[in-house]
């Protein structure tokens, strides 16, 4: 059977984060495709991060995507979830993660059916299960991530991001948002926390937003948090030689929040942005629906989104991908 041609995108990485833009982005449609896609061909594991316990959306009070699990997966989970499932399962281990709804444990499947999936709260905790499940035999492991939240991509070995009509009746803006959103997610490494204090020479707590240190003939800005608008203004503003070179360090893409007019210009006056944590993007898949009446026309938002980003970009729904040179 030949595999989708998101599956080979995907080679040889074995845990994969699903990151949403927004809420309704088809996050969970993407999942799903990705389990029904993979189930044969390798032995899965799925976990998430965190929990929002709702069945049905707050706004449209339409239902929520379930997640479809077949005999033989792993599914890291709560306690509480597995109250609520009609599916037969056994329990492999408890990981010695609590969460605010329960315990966190491993199951292995036996029947096919839905399930809602609570997995850690923390980032780092997302590798210690995934870590847990390969060493029980996953050939590979999904994580579902919730809307917004993007630091634990830095923690999977690639990522999917997905982005709807939902953000916007606008088809050109929610274009250039998610424009915006892969160039942050695809910043390069500059080595981890620990490498980039020493090569810049930082040592001890940051009390300010961020640290200024010479390098190479150029400037560059270490930051101990989030990095916002108002920091790149003062950076260009105060640095103004363009010939000197201007490179910020942020932790990961989730601390950098800067508009795409802000981003553009501070690379234009030689500035670079370099993330510790960095994401590995693999693909980017679109909804053209959304649960507010709004839809677009498929074919042109596959279009004009493959012509933006330079990316393999994925219509889950069709199976349809335009892909071009990154």
């Amino acid at each position: 059977m030949k595999k989708p041609a998101l599956i080979d995108l995907l080679g040889q990485e074995k845990i994969i984060a699903t990151i949403g833009i927004c809420k309704n982005a088809g996050k969970t449609t993407v999942l799903n495709y990705l389990l029904q896609s993979m189930y044969k061909h390798f032995r899965i594991g799925i976990t998430s991060i965190g929990y929002d316990g709702e069945e049905s959306d707050l706004i449209t009070m339409l239902p929520k995507p379930r997640i479809k699990v077949f005999p033989g997966m792993l599914v890291a989970t709560s306690t509480s979830c597995l109250e609520k499932t009609g599916i037969r399962y056994q329990i492999v281990c408890d990981t010695g993660i609590t969460t605010a709804v329960g315990s966190t444990v491993i199951i292995n499947i036996l029947s096919e059916g839905f399930i809602e999936v609570s997995g850690p709260a923390m980032n780092s905790q997302i590798k210690t299960v995934g870590d847990r499940m390969l060493s029980l035999g996953c050939q590979k492991i999904i994580v579902d991530g919730a809307a917004g939240r993007l630091s634990f991509a830095a923690y999977a070995d690639c990522s999917i991001l997905s982005i709807g009509a939902a953000v916007s009746t606008d088809m050109d803006k929610v274009v250039g948002i998610a424009k915006h959103a892969v160039e942050i997610l695809s910043l390069k490494s500059c080595g981890d926390d620990r490498q980039a204090r020493n090569s810049y020479g930082w040592e001890g707590p940051l009390t300010a937003p961020y640290a200024v240190k010479e390098s190479d003939g150029g400037l560059v800005f270490y930051f101990r948090g989030v990095m916002s608008d108002k920091d790149i203004i003062e950076i260009m503003n105060e640095y103004k030689d363009n010939s000197l070179s201007k490179t910020a360090v942020v932790k990961d893409a989730a601390a950098i929040f800067i508009s795409p007019r802000n981003f553009f210009k501070f690379r234009m006056k030689n500035g670079d942005i370099q993330v510790s944590n960095p994401v590995n993007l693999a693909a980017l898949t679109i909804n053209p629906m959304s649960p507010y009446g709004q839809w677009f026309d498929a074919e042109e938002f596959l279009v004009k989104m493959g012509e933006a980003v330079v990316f393999p970009v994925y219509n889950i729904k069709n199976e349809e991908v335009v892909s071009y040179e990154k």
